[in-house]
């Protein structure tokens, strides 16, 4: 996995899995995906 700069994060961690809810995105194969952190709501 590259940061946009091309510099090369090999200290990764998963954060977590989906056991249920995400068969909307089975069969979808190779994607790219994107997080971003949106400010907190009050």
């Amino acid at each position: 996995m590259h940061a946009q700069n091309g510099e090369v994060i090999s200290n990764l961690q998963k954060v977590g899995h989906i056991d249920a809810g995400a068969e909307a995105l089975k069969g979808l194969g190779d994607v790219t995906v994107t997080f971003e952190l949106m400010p907190a709501t009050k």
